[in-house]
C-alpha cells in the first residue's frame, strides 16, 4: 500500500491522469511512469491543511464534471487530446 496515498483509489487514477496529460511518455518516461502522482500526494498530504486538500479534491470533480459535460465521459476515459482541451 502507497503510504503516500490521501486520495481514494479512484481519485488517484484522476490525479494520475492529470499528470501524464501534462508530461506524457515519449521517448523518455511521462509522468505516469515516473510516480509523479504519488509525490504529488505526499506534497498535499504533508505541505496543505486540509481546506485546500478538499479544494483540490473539489477542483477534481469539476474537472471531471466538465469532462462529461463537454465530451459525455469521465476525464479519465478520454484520449490525451482531449484531456489536454479540458485542462486548458
Amino acid at each position: 500500500m502507497n503510504h503516500f496515498r490521501y486520495l481514494s483509489s479512484g481519485e488517484e487514477e484522476f490525479l494520475e491522469a492529470i499528470t501524464d496529460t501534462i508530461i506524457p511518455k515519449t521517448d523518455t518516461p511521462g509522468a505516469k511512469e515516473l510516480g509523479v502522482h504519488h509525490l504529488i500526494q505526499k506534497i498535499i498530504k504533508d505541505c496543505y491543511e486540509e481546506a485546500a486538500q478538499n479544494a483540490i479534491r473539489s477542483g477534481m470533480m469539476v474537472t471531471d464534471a466538465v469532462s462529461i459535460g463537454d465530451y459525455g465521459d469521465g476525464f479519465t476515459k478520454l484520449n490525451p487530446a482531449k484531456r489536454l482541451a479540458i485542462l486548458k
